[in-house]
C-alpha cells in the first residue's frame, strides 16, 4: 500500500515539507549519479585489464594484435566483430555503431567475409593480393623476398607488425621498391589513381580494375 502522506500534491504541502521533501529527492537522485558512475568506472579497470585466460590471450595474439592490447576490451571487441562477419547483424550495427560517425575502411580478421559481412559493412571492404606470410617464420630474407619478387603495379601488400622480423623486412621492402620507382599510397588513393570508385560492401584485393 502506498503511504498516504506520499499522495499529497506539492502545492498542498508546507513549505518545510515541500523544502524537506526536495532535499530528499535531490539525494536519492546523487546517489543514483554515484551508483552509476561507480559502475562505469568499474567497467572502464574490468575492460583495460590483460586477457586472464592464456587460450583466449594466444588466439587473440596469433591475430596480429601487439601484446599490450590484448586486454578485455579488444577480446569484447574481436568477438562482436566474429558474430558480425557470421551474419549477425546487431554485431555489426553495434560495431558501426562504436565506430561513430566519420571515415572508415574495413579489413576483417584473417580476411574472412561472406555475403552477410558485405551487407552490413557501411565501408569499403579490404583485402590483400600479395601476402608473404610474414607470421611462419622470422626469415627476413624470405619474406623480403616473397614480397619483392612477386609484386606489380596496384598491388596491396598484407604485412605485421607482431615480429621485429616483419618490421626488419618491411624497411628492406621498401628500400627495394622504391628503387624500382614504386611508390606507397593508401588504399583509398590506390584506387582513385586507377580511376576506381570505392563503394560500400565491395571487396577490394587491389588496385587494378
Amino acid at each position: 500500500m502506498p503511504n498516504q502522506q506520499n499522495l499529497i500534491p506539492m502545492d498542498q504541502r508546507t513549505e518545510s515539507e515541500a523544502r524537506e521533501l526536495s532535499k530528499l529527492g535531490g539525494r536519492a537522485s546523487g546517489a543514483a549519479r554515484r551508483r552509476k558512475r561507480a559502475l562505469k568506472e568499474a567497467a572502464d579497470l574490468y575492460l583495460s585489464l590483460p586477457v586472464s585466460d592464456k587460450r583466449r590471450w594466444n588466439a587473440l595474439a596469433r591475430r596480429g594484435l601487439d601484446p599490450e592490447d590484448v586486454d578485455n576490451q579488444m577480446a569484447m571487441i574481436v568477438g562482436l566483430t566474429d558474430a558480425a562477419a557470421d551474419g549477425d547483424a546487431r554485431a555489426g550495427r553495434l560495431i558501426l555503431d562504436i565506430l561513430g560517425e566519420g571515415e572508415f575502411w574495413l579489413r576483417p580478421p584473417y580476411g574472412i567475409t561472406d555475403a552477410a559481412a558485405r551487407q552490413w559493412a557501411d565501408s569499403p571492404i579490404v583485402l590483400w593480393s600479395v601476402d608473404p606470410e610474414d607470421w611462419k617464420d622470422q626469415d627476413v630474407g624470405r619474406i623480403v623476398a616473397g614480397v619483392v619478387e612477386h609484386v606489380q603495379d596496384g598491388d596491396i601488400i598484407l604485412m605485421h607488425d607482431l615480429y621485429g622480423s616483419s618490421v626488419d623486412a618491411a624497411v628492406q621492402i621498401v628500400d627495394a621498391l622504391l628503387g624500382k620507382g614504386y611508390c606507397f599510397v593508401t588504399v583509398e588513393d590506390l584506387l582513385a589513381r586507377n580511376g576506381i570508385e570505392a563503394q560500400d560492401g565491395v571487396i577490394y584485393r587491389s588496385g587494378r580494375k
